[in-house]
C-alpha cells in the first residue's frame, strides 16, 4: 500500500512540475498608449481644426490599432487609442503604431475639454477656446 502512495505522490509531482503552455489571451478593441497628440489650443466656430495623433503598443501580440474622438457631451470629448491584442503566451518585442489625423468642427463656441487616454490607466485634458465667427 506505501508503494502505491509513494507512486501516486510521484506522479503528482510529476505532473505539477512539467510546463504546461500558456493559455489563449485576447482582447478587442483594448486601450493602447498614446505616445504624442497636437491638439489646438484656439478654433472658430463652424470652422475644421485637425486633432493629430500617434498610439503606439510594443510587442507583436498587437494589431489593428486606431485612434478615435468620441464626444462625450456638449463640450467634453475623449480621443483613445485602441487595438486588438492576441496571444498564446509569448510575444516577441516590437513597435506598432499608427498616426491619424481627425478634422474636428466645433460648432458653437465656449471652451471644449479633450481627454486622451496616454496609457490605459492615465488620461491628460486640453481645452480649446472656441470664439463665434
Amino acid at each position: 500500500m506505501k508503494i502505491v502512495k509513494l507512486v501516486l505522490i510521484f506522479a503528482f509531482v510529476f505532473v505539477v512540475s512539467c510546463k504546461m503552455e500558456p493559455g489563449h489571451v485576447s482582447y478587442t478593441n483594448a486601450l493602447v498608449y498614446i505616445t504624442e497628440m497636437s491638439i489646438p489650443e484656439t478654433g472658430t466656430a463652424n470652422e475644421p481644426l485637425n486633432i493629430s495623433a500617434i498610439a503606439e503598443e510594443y510587442t507583436d501580440c498587437w494589431s489593428g490599432l486606431k485612434i478615435s474622438l468620441t464626444k462625450s457631451n456638449s463640450f467634453k470629448y475623449v480621443l483613445t487609442g485602441t487595438g486588438n491584442y492576441n496571444s498564446y503566451g509569448t510575444c516577441n518585442s516590437t513597435e506598432i503604431s499608427t498616426d491619424s489625423t481627425i478634422v474636428f468642427t466645433p460648432t458653437e463656441a465656449g471652451e471644449y475639454v479633450v481627454a486622451t487616454w496616454v496609457s490605459p490607466y492615465n488620461y491628460e485634458l486640453d481645452t480649446i477656446v472656441v470664439t463665434a465667427k
